[in-house]
């Protein structure tokens, strides 16, 4: 009887995506897959601006850093270590290992960062780099 109610609340989890209250145990698995261990990444869209061709100082960000969040059986927690960043076009948009993503030239990518240890575990974001234009002050 045991055997079977864990099968069905596996099924029941994997139809439904793992919704939040979902919860299975640490040796639950679909497919090889660890179903109690999640990644996710905040803020899930970024917009970043080029900074001026002439050295000086953007007004708008050209730089953002990313919030790396693995829960395991529902407890979260911060996660700097044993990342793999991935841009979807590395001449817009690259990621560096702390999570700090760089505008690189004007457009739109999805930035990915995976488990080294379990690739499959992944989360991504949306990046968008705008023209940082200037704006020129004159006081009188």
């Amino acid at each position: 009887m045991g055997v079977v109610f864990r099968s069905l609340r596996l099924l029941a989890c994997s139809l439904l995506f793992l919704p939040s209250g979902c919860r299975v145990a640490p040796s639950d698995s679909i497919g090889g897959l660890d179903v109690s261990r999640t990644l996710s990444l905040q803020p899930t869209q970024v917009v970043l601006h080029l900074p001026p061709n002439d050295g000086s100082p953007g007004l708008f960000p050209s730089s953002s850093r990313f919030v790396v969040t693995e829960t395991r059986d529902g407890v979260g927690h911060a996660r700097t270590e044993g990342l793999h960043w991935e841009s979807s076009d590395p001449a817009i948009a690259i990621g560096e290992a702390d999570g700090t993503v760089l505008a690189v030239a004007t457009g739109s990518v999805l930035l990915s960062v995976r488990m080294s240890d379990q690739p499959s575990l992944m989360a991504t974001a949306s990046v968008i780099v705008k023209d940082g234009g200037r704006a020129d002050v004159v006081l009188e």
